[in-house]
């Protein structure tokens, strides 16, 4: 099906397996993120082919504010979160500000995907009730399995 010259993504039967590339390679925990959702999309009949590229930044956005959650966990509060330099003074770590960067990326992407709280409303009605979750249990077992860092 073509609308404008923009091919759909996927077959209209929506149990097909297949799904485009990514627009750049994507390591095997973006990929994850890349299929979970691009599948959400396909089900709720929202995503065409032109959608690629912000749905393989949106697996990329996700991964990296895992990878930093993931990191302030294992180096806590105190440089995970707050950096205190030997002066006393102290500031927001890397860590942090790069999260708060993922995150603004992954809210923007959700929005322009039809991810968003407002659309999670039609796709609950075309799907199931845990689709449009944004994480819904995709991170649960988050980094057991990952690349490394």
């Amino acid at each position: 099906m073509r609308v404008n010259n923009d091919e759909l993504i996927f077959d209209l039967d929506p149990h097909s397996k297949s799904l485009p590339k990514p627009s750049f390679d994507l390591t095997e925990s973006q990929k994850k993120f890349y299929e979970r959702y691009g599948r959400e999309l396909h089900k709720a009949g929202k995503i065409k082919n032109r959608d690629s590229i912000s749905l393989t930044m949106l697996a990329i956005s996700l991964d990296e504010y895992m990878q930093c959650e993931m990191k302030i966990r294992e180096i806590g509060f105190i440089t995970g979160v707050v950096q205190v330099f030997t002066s006393g003074a102290t500031n927001v770590s890397g860590y942090v500000s790069a999260r708060s960067n993922a995150f603004k990326e992954v809210s923007r992407l959700s929005k322009s995907l039809g991810l968003s709280i407002r659309d999670r409303k039609e796709i609950d009605r075309i799907g199931n009730d845990n689709q449009g979750e944004l994480f819904g249990d995709a991170l649960v077992n988050y980094g057991k399995d990952r690349d490394a860092v």
